[in-house]
């Protein structure tokens, strides 16, 4: 049965249940039972024990409609002192939140009005057993190997990968082959010191292959990596005039650009020629939602995250980009959700997330949950640092730790400072920060200055009306190359 369709009839009087499996496979999802365990790509989920039971009751079920009625018995059995219906709308919500699911295109768990739930992905055979002897060592060390590059550098987490261009390798010598495909690999990796080696098998491939323009395109994308804005611009446009429909060179000139100027709508209007041939661009759909956002067009920057999103449902830029999305569309509530769901997901990662949570809830008006969400993240970081008492706290810790601003492309430095002074109150400085960015030009300090809710409480001072007029007189650099693909003129 299809997400977008309602259930039978029959199946909501309740048809024999699905034949055990155990455990059960769907998507890239493995669920485990005895215990009740969830896996996404052989990586265990932080899933509490009840949406566990609830989760596996469904899938147990699938193609089925689950009756509220049925999973009160099978979760709380004959309690009658628990409100059985919140609790399950509860862990309905936690069991999408783990799988990515958006109950407006469920692509798992379906609800069915008045009646209950439905287990709706397919279900696939069990894996087979993992062979033995020395075709089994192979194949683990194969995959191990494949692990580690691919998440090198990412602390473990998994990160989306691209699929491979769709090239034609047959030009290329059995050398050059291995320089190239050795240079995507690395290219992968979130490591500086691997990018700077993918930049050497690039360059290894070029030299037998000069003309091979995805190995340029290549090229480019590992300087923009290593924010070698130049360097990366000259390579895409070496790969445009071999290739004018390389869409990742294309993409490479409206990133590096992003970096010098504020042109959005012709950002735009590349990236609307690259979705005419690529239409689920990954990179595409990221910096589409950041452009739309900083154009005012927020509820369409919500749309567009929530398909970058969909690529790899439990991504943590994907999940992050719809939370920051949400926020800039001043859906509190929503980015609130999204981002308390992302950090069940990765409790250790980084505290972006737990600074947008604490701004969301703080317009909400619920402060008293805001100090606790500073907190946790204090706790989850086994800090050298007592426990926040107030939100100011929060903000002067992260004030105190600022080091010296540096001016690398794609800095936000400077306004991540002034919001921190914004919490605090301390309006002067953070405007002084912000002129000191405009004048400076440092693009992604700016970039979201209009819009932003963090700067809501600036909007009336004259400075920043300066600031403002600033933007609209800072003279362009560095725009996109014109023409589209298939008929770019590339400068020489």
């Amino acid at each position: 049965m299809s997400a977008g369709k309602t259930p039978k009839e029959e199946d909501l009087a309740g048809s024999p249940p699905t034949k055990a499996r155990l455990p059960y496979h769907f998507a890239d999802f493995e669920l485990r039972t005895s215990p009740t365990e969830l896996f996404h790509r052989g990586e265990r989920l932080e899933l509490a024990p009840q949406p566990a039971r609830l989760l596996e009751l469904l899938v147990s079920q699938a193609g089925r409609t689950v009756r509220r009625e049925e999973i009160r018995k099978a979760i709380w059995g004959d309690d009658v002192h628990v409100d059985f219906e919140r609790g399950i709308n509860f862990n309905i919500r936690q069991i999408r939140s783990v799988l990515g699911d958006n109950p407006n295109r469920p692509r798992f768990i379906q609800t069915v009005p008045r009646q209950g739930y439905c287990f709706v992905a397919k279900l696939e055979p069990e894996k087979p057993a993992r062979p033995k002897g020395l075709l089994a060592a192979g194949v683990v060390l194969a995959t191990l190997c494949t692990l580690v590059l691919a998440l090198k550098g990412s602390g473990g987490r998994e990160r989306p990968l691209q699929a491979p261009p769709q090239e034609d390798l047959s030009e290329l010598s059995p050398a050059a082959l291995d320089h190239y495909q050795i240079a995507r690999r690395l290219l992968q990796s979130d490591d500086s010191i691997d990018r700077e080696k993918a930049l050497g098998a690039f360059g290894a491939t070029l030299a037998s292959s000069p003309d091979f323009a995805p190995a340029h395109a290549g090229l480019a994308k590992a300087h923009s990596t290593l924010f070698e804005v130049p360097e990366a611009q000259r390579a895409a446009k070496d790969a445009l005039a071999l290739d004018p429909e390389s869409v990742e060179a294309h993409l490479v000139l409206v990133e590096t650009s992003m970096h010098q100027n504020l042109q959005a709508e012709e950002h735009l209007r590349t990236l609307e020629r690259v979705w005419a041939v690529s239409p689920d661009n990954y990179e595409a759909l990221q910096l589409g939602t950041l452009l739309l956002a900083s154009q005012g067009e927020t509820a369409a920057a919500v749309k567009m995250s929530f398909r970058f999103q969909e690529k790899d449902p439990l991504a943590w830029i994907g999940r992050w980009t719809v939370a920051w999305a949400l926020f800039q569309d001043r859906q509190y509530e929503a980015a609130a959700t999204q981002i308390r769901a992302t950090t069940q997901l990765y409790p250790r990662h980084a505290a972006t997330p737990y600074h947008l949570l604490i701004h969301s809830l703080i317009r909400l008006g619920r402060s008293e949950e805001a100090l606790q969400a500073a907190n946790l993240y204090l706790s989850s970081q086994d800090w050298a640092t007592d426990e926040a008492k107030t939100i100011d706290d929060w903000w002067r810790l992260f004030l105190d730790g600022f080091g010296e601003i540096g001016d690398r492309p794609g800095s936000q430095q400077r306004s991540q400072k002034a919001i921190l002074h914004i919490g605090l109150g301390e309006t002067a400085e953070a405007l002084a920060l912000l002129q000191d960015a405009c004048e400076k030009h440092t693009v992604w300090d700016l970039r979201f200055l209009r819009v932003d809710p963090r700067y809501d409480s600036l909007r009336l001072e004259p400075e920043f009306q300066e600031i403002l007029r600033c933007l609209n007189s800072a003279p362009p650099e560095g725009a996109p190359i014109e023409g589209s693909l298939g008929t770019s003129e590339v400068d020489s």
